[in-house]
């Protein structure tokens, strides 16, 4: 089944040529290594790295499949007061797809690892992500909420950090009866990924500020 040997492959694709086929184990090297040695890799490389496979050996086991919200094309619908458990350890990195973050913390508007994708119908003025609840061993969560459709996306909301650590809770200016889409991602690598709690509220719109 080992077919791979010197090509250069990305982890979401590599990923998703072995699901439900049985799994075998292989040692890897980085071969574009930028600023780091070549080093022996388990499956799940980090993203965008080139590898090359140089032994195989079936240990049995059957992957699964990248969860249905892997892409925004399959977001999953939730509800205005509702508390989400987001699982991404098995998402793919869609680097080809997925929009960047305008609040990434280095300001590149670089994209997230693991994004999951999620929709909701807006009841008030304005739409509140809060990640705060969120344990170990996700330490760095980041999301946005868009308007638009899945490939002309409009990000109205980012937020990165906010509270705990590096958890966040930030707002959008929504419309009432509008469908938004969510991105929701953690910020470092694959040994960081896991449950992400989500709370989505609707909340009205901000009075006026009284001064004097």
């Amino acid at each position: 089944m080992c077919c791979c040997s010197g090509k250069n492959v990305v982890r979401g694709l590599a990923f998703a040529a072995l699901v439900g086929l049985t799994v075998s184990a292989y040692a890897a090297q980085v071969v574009d290594t930028g600023t780091k040695a070549p080093s022996a890799l388990s499956f799940g490389t980090e993203r965008g790295e080139k590898v090359a496979f140089h032994s195989w050996t079936d240990v049995g086991g059957v992957m699964t499949a990248p969860p249905p919200n892997d892409e925004c094309t399959g977001a999953i619908t939730i509800n205005c007061g509702s508390t989400t458990t987001v699982n991404n350890t098995e998402a793919t990195d869609n680097f080809g797809s997925d929009p960047g973050f305008s609040c990434f913390w280095d300001g590149s508007g670089s994209q997230g690892n693991g994004t999951m994708w999620y929709r909701f119908q807006a009841t008030d003025a304005r739409a509140r992500i809060i990640t705060c609840s969120t344990a170990s061993p996700v330490d760095d969560t980041i999301s946005a909420i868009y308007s638009g459709s899945c490939g002309s996306l409009v990000e109205i909301g980012c937020g990165e950090d906010g509270c705990g650590v590096y958890h966040h809770d930030y707002y959008a200016n929504v419309t009432s009866g509008t469908f938004y889409i969510i991105q929701m991602s953690t910020n470092d690598g694959y040994s960081a990924r896991g449950n992400i709690t989500m709370e989505l509220q609707c909340l009205p719109a901000l009075g006026p500020v009284c001064t004097g």
